[in-house]
């Protein structure tokens, strides 16, 4: 999801702001980028809550927000990999476990 600067504003000082935050949003996208990203969201808060300190703090929420969910979609990432693995093993024990008794079986 990209925003356009185009029909938001003419005034550049504000057309500066969204590239920003835009340039944050998309090193936020990466978890490895995830403390640029917040150093790059600090000096834009910082710059925006000089004009504007209600949306600056409404933006910090916001990106506190996108952060966590973030966080959360890694997390169950993980534990959907450790779920799939923990199948993977379930089913090789379970094959393994058939042969055996197969070959008991034929032992008897």
């Amino acid at each position: 999801m990209s925003l356009t600067v185009t029909s938001v504003t003419q005034d550049p000082a504000t057309q500066d702001l969204i590239v920003h935050l835009q340039e944050c949003l998309a090193m936020a996208r990466e978890r490895s980028h995830h403390c640029e990203a917040s150093q790059a969201f600090n000096q834009l808060h910082s710059n925006l809550a000089t004009s504007h300190p209600i949306a600056a703090e409404v933006l910090r929420l916001m990106w506190n927000e996108l952060l966590s969910t973030h966080r959360s979609a890694d997390f169950l990432e993980q534990l959907s990999n450790i779920e799939r693995q923990f199948n993977e093993q379930m089913t090789e024990s379970h094959v393994q476990l058939q042969q055996n008794y197969l070959r008991l079986l034929e032992e008897q």
